[in-house]
């Protein structure tokens, strides 16, 4: 199965992003590769979205052949990953047999890390591969107790496989078939979840996702700033998915269990982080899970963010925004 593209989602940190170009020139020298960046530092006044390379990144890029770079605007992962889509199917097509690698700038394979990715896409319903990612000292990369049941499945064989629920989105290979039949990553998800939110649909339009052994480096959270609003988005992503696919009863459970949470961090908290909790506190009251804390990129929070947020005329619910990944 060929791999048609790799394509890295960058922002401002160009050390990691060295350290993953290089292992793309040694396991795909021959595979085009994209960096799309968010982050760079030219501002053409309109839509926040640089046209520069930030300090570091064209060195980055030297050791692959076929290196190029793209800046983008900052709204989101699933923005990023869903146009990286959109332009490999305008490119090369929506075949069955085309696959795409999409991971964050912080994320690099092992060798042999690519090969065991593309081996379970042999099953004509399989979806996305993705590897077991561990942090650089080592550690299985935490994401929470039903995934480190998978992990463990596949610990020590890099050819062993098991079936996903869900795959972290900080590396994935990606059948482009199955973004065109299920769509791309809801975009209403801004930042966190998009990739869990992801896996379920695919899942219930009958894909398969596959967990592999093969391993790959992680650092995580290399680029989030230490805002309150990621924390509080991070929260409203997966009560909007557990309400989307999991019934009344798990979506009660999960708000309780959310919302018993952020009243012992609003009132534990170091002092600049309780009100972000609060704002958390006030969107489960309300029952306004259809209002992000961000502003028209990740840059900025919305407004009257955290203090006076959400609106009280805010929507219940986000609209999905699941892009159809077609060509343009």
């Amino acid at each position: 199965m060929p791999l048609v593209r790799v394509a890295l989602v960058h922002y401002r940190t160009p050390t990691l992003l060295a350290r993953a170009v290089a292992a793309y020139a040694r396991e795909a020298p021959d595979v085009p590769l994209e960096v799309v960046d968010p982050g760079g530092p030219a501002d053409d006044g309109q839509d926040g979205m640089g046209d520069a390379m930030g300090d570091g990144v064209a060195d980055a890029l030297a050791p692959h052949p076929h290196a190029t770079w793209r800046a983008v605007a900052n709204v989101g992962y699933a923005a990023v990953v869903n146009d990286v889509l959109r332009r490999a199917v305008a490119h090369d097509g929506a075949s069955d047999d085309d696959l795409l690698l999409v991971a964050n700038a912080d994320a690099w394979p092992h060798p042999g890390t690519l090969a065991a990715l593309l081996a379970p896409f042999h099953d004509p319903r399989v979806a996305l591969s993705g590897p077991l990612l561990r942090t650089p000292d080592g550690a299985l990369e935490p994401l929470g107790l039903p995934y480190r049941v998978l992990q463990r499945r596949v610990v020590g064989g890099p050819h062993a496989a098991t079936e996903a629920t869900w795959l972290s989105g900080a590396l994935l290979v990606v059948r482009t078939v199955a973004a065109a039949d299920a769509g791309g990553m809801d975009e209403a998800l801004r930042f966190g979840n998009e990739d869990l939110e992801w896996g379920v649909r695919l899942r219930r339009r009958g894909w398969r996702l596959r967990l592999v052994g093969a391993e790959a480096t992680h650092v995580g959270g290399a680029s989030t700033p230490p805002e309150g609003r990621f924390l509080v988005e991070g929260l409203r992503g997966g009560l909007v998915t557990t309400r989307r696919f999991l019934g009344p009863v798990a979506a009660g459970g999960h708000r309780a269990a959310v919302a018993a949470w952020a009243a012992a961090r609003a009132a534990t908290a170091p002092a600049a982080q309780r009100p972000a909790w609060r704002a958390a506190l006030r969107m489960l009251a309300r029952g306004r899970l259809g209002a992000s804390p961000f502003g028209a990129t990740l840059d900025a929070p919305a407004d009257g963010f955290p203090a006076a947020w959400p609106p009280t005329d805010a929507p219940r619910d986000p609209t999905p925004h699941a892009t159809v990944v077609e060509a343009p």
